[in-house]
């Protein structure tokens, strides 16, 4: 069988299939739009879940810090006191160990 006898008998079919393929062509291009278009949306939802991990981390890091400075604060107070009683209640001002 030659090239045009080959392409008389099966041009119905090979025309059948070139219908079938065109028509689903809009079907396949939308579902590569949503693909990007969800793609696209996962890389936001990413980024804002970043932005969020790290303002959060970052917050809780200047609190431990305040806290810090605070406890410390705190802990010179009392040793500061406690010296002050000591200082007060030795003779002659003298520091009592």
């Amino acid at each position: 069988m030659d090239l045009k006898e080959a392409v008389k008998k099966y041009r119905f079919t090979i025309t059948a299939l070139q219908d079938r393929t065109k028509r689903k062509i809009p079907v396949l291009r939308a579902a590569v739009e949503e693909v990007h278009d969800v793609t696209r949306d996962l890389r936001e939802r990413v980024e804002v879940v970043r932005d969020t991990i790290h303002n959060t981390i970052q917050n809780h890091i200047r609190e431990l810090e305040e806290q810090e400075r605070e406890l410390i604060d705190q802990l010179e107070s009392i040793s500061n006191s406690k010296e002050k009683v000591r200082y007060r209640s030795s003779p002659q001002g003298t520091v009592m160990s």
